[in-house]
C-alpha cells in the first residue's frame, strides 16, 4: 500500500498473481522479496520471489511493466540510481522521442554489442512518456543470494551479471592465490552496493571473518 498526501488518494496493489511477459497465465502465486523506488520516485519496483520484476507507476498504483527475468533471479535487494546527471526538474517532453536508442545508449555501458541488444529491446514495451521522465539514463542494481548482482538499464533491459565469487577468484595475488584466499576472507552475502558516474559501482559485503590460524585455535 502507497500513501502520499500531495496526491491526496492511496493505493493497494496486489501483485502475488501478476503475470508477465512472455507469460499468459500466472502458474502459482509468489510473494514480494524485495522493492525499491526509482530515483526520481515516480516508479516503484517489485521482486517477486519466483523470478518476476513489476515496475509500478507509484502515482496512480498501475502496472507498467512486467518481465519475468528466471527463476533464478531472486533479487534480496534491488537499489536504483541514475547512471548520469539527473535530468532538469522541468522538461518540455518532445514527441516521437528516440526510446529506442537511449535505452541501447546506457545498455552499451557495459559493452553489450548491438545484435544482443536489439534482441532484448524488441521484447521490451512501456509507457513512453514513463521512460521519459523516470527511466532514462537510470541503471537498477538487483541483488541474488548466490552473489550475482544483475544490472538492469533503465529498470528494463538486462545487460551484464556482476558473479562476485568468480571476479574475486579470477584476481590472483602471488602464487596464483584467489584475492578471497589471499585476504583470508570468507564472502556470505552482499550487504549493499553503491552506484556513481564519478566512482563507478561499489560492492560491500559480508564475511566470517578472518579464518584462524590452526595454532590459534584452543584445542581443551
Amino acid at each position: 500500500m502507497v500513501k502520499r498526501n500531495a496526491w491526496k488518494r492511496c493505493w493497494k496493489l496486489n501483485v502475488s498473481e501478476l503475470t508477465a511477459f512472455p507469460e499468459t497465465q500466472c502458474a502459482k502465486p509468489a510473494s514480494v522479496e524485495s522493492m525499491t523506488w526509482s530515483p526520481d520516485g515516480a516508479v516503484l519496483a517489485v521482486a517477486m520471489n519466483d523470478g518476476h520484476l513489476h515496475l509500478i507507476e507509484a502515482e496512480e498504483g498501475v502496472v507498467r511493466w512486467s518481465r519475468s527475468l528466471g527463476p533464478s533471479t531472486c533479487a534480496q535487494r534491488m537499489r536504483w540510481f541514475w547512471s548520469g546527471s539527473p535530468p532538469p526538474a522541468k522538461v518540455e517532453w518532445v514527441r516521437d522521442w528516440p526510446v529506442y536508442d537511449e535505452v541501447k545508449a546506457a545498455a552499451s555501458i557495459f559493452g553489450n554489442g548491438d545484435d544482443i541488444l536489439d534482441e532484448r529491446i524488441s521484447k521490451t514495451l512501456l509507457y513512453e512518456n514513463l521512460f521519459r521522465k523516470s527511466l532514462k539514463g537510470t541503471i537498477l542494481f538487483m541483488i541474488r543470494d548466490d552473489l550475482v548482482v544483475l544490472a538492469l538499464a533503465g529498470g528494463l533491459v538486462p545487460v551484464t551479471e556482476i558473479r562476485l565469487v568468480e571476479k574475486l577468484g579470477s584476481v590472483h595475488m602471488t602464487d596464483s592465490i584467489p584475492i578471497t584466499a589471499h585476504l583470508k576472507l570468507d564472502v556470505i552475502s552482499i550487504y549493499d552496493i553503491l552506484y556513481s558516474q564519478k566512482d563507478g559501482l561499489t560492492i560491500a559485503v559480508t564475511d566470517y571473518g578472518p579464518r584462524p590460524k590452526l595454532d590459534d585455535v584452543d584445542r581443551d
